[in-house]
């Protein structure tokens, strides 16, 4: 298993625990040996910290009857090959291909004063950030059709190849609280997945003012949009 741009943080084991979950509950079903399981992580800039945490919950969880879970580190771009071919089962990637392989080129000049799509940014420059996603993701694709073997799962954990598209809220709708209502809540959340990329690019001096800013410019829009709303697309694709 390979997970590509996967979590800096504990949430990665979350999708590890529940494949394991899925194999161990097929093969007792079915009465097989439960197979060693090896799981490529491609961002783990702190995630092997964490590992012999998640190691004595699944043992407590399991106990005995789970085979020997490896957990390897693997550097490189998703964007190009990583694997051998036809050397994977199922790969996952979640909440990462929206960031481009690198910054669309020729931006300089007609984007000036912004750093993504904004209402002032003019047609060539979607044109621009649309054209390099098809490159980037296109590369993903072919990439992993090479390392995936027979009927493989890729990218993402659905049983059946297709895609489904929900809406997702940007607070929970559970929550009455003031602060989770607010541009704070996820101001909090944003930095587990961002702040490293941007502390390593402009320094850690900028990212305090930076998410006090985003948050409010979320609580501002908010404001206006009574409840923000993401869209999720789950594709899930095997190779015949």
């Amino acid at each position: 298993m390979a997970d590509l741009g996967c979590s800096s943080g504990p949430n990665i084991f979350l999708i590890i625990s529940q494949v394991i979950d899925s194999i161990h509950g097929i093969c007792q079903q079915a009465q097989f040996k439960v197979p060693e399981i090896r799981v490529f992580l491609n961002d783990f800039n702190a995630i092997f910290q964490s590992v012999p945490g998640f190691f004595e919950r699944l043992n407590k969880a399991k106990g005995k009857m789970v085979e020997p879970c490896s957990i390897v580190g693997v550097p490189g771009s998703f964007y190009g090959r990583l694997f051998p071919t036809r050397s994977l089962h199922f790969i996952h990637s979640f909440n990462c291909l929206h960031w481009l392989s690198k910054v669309p080129p020729g931006l300089k000049d007609t984007n000036k004063g912004n750093i993504c799509i904004t209402k002032s940014s003019p047609g060539s420059v979607i044109k621009a950030y649309a054209k390099q996603f098809e490159t980037g993701f296109s590369a993903f694709l072919s990439s992993r059709f090479q390392e995936a073997g027979t009927n493989a799962w890729r990218p993402n954990a659905a049983p059946v190849p297709g895609m489904e598209i929900s809406e997702v809220d940007w607070v929970p709708r559970d929550k009455d609280d003031a602060e989770f209502q607010s541009g704070h809540y996820l101001s909090n959340i944003v930095p587990a997945a961002s702040e490293q990329m941007i502390s390593r690019r402009f320094g850690d001096a900028v990212t305090d003012s930076l998410f006090i800013k985003y948050a409010t410019n979320v609580e501002e829009h908010l404001r206006h949009q009574n409840n923000g709303k993401l869209l999720n697309f789950l594709v899930s694709l095997t190779r015949k």
